[in-house]
C-alpha cells in the first residue's frame, strides 16, 4: 500500500453471467477481478503491463492495494 499509488474506484455496467464467471476464474488464477479488468484495458490499450500494478505482481512483493476485490 505505501508503495502503490491509490486508484480511483470506477462503477461499470456488466451482466451478472458475465461478472460472476470473472470472479470464479479470477479466484482459481489467484488474481483479483480488479485485476482481470485492468488487463483487458491495458491489453485493449496496448499499454504496457509493467506498470499497472497488477495484484498478482504485488503477491510476489507481499503488498496489497485497497482496490483488490
Amino acid at each position: 500500500m505505501a508503495n502503490q499509488p491509490k486508484t480511483t474506484a470506477r462503477a461499470v455496467r456488466i451482466s451478472d453471467e458475465v461478472w460472476d464467471a470473472a470472479q470464479t476464474r479470477a479466484k482459481g488464477d489467484g488474481v483479483t477481478t480488479t485485476d482481470v479488468v485492468r488487463r483487458a484495458l491495458v491489453e485493449y490499450l496496448g499499454l504496457p503491463s509493467e506498470t499497472t500494478g497488477f495484484a498478482s505482481d504485488r503477491q510476489r512483493t507481499g503488498q496489497r492495494s485497497t482496490d483488490d476485490v
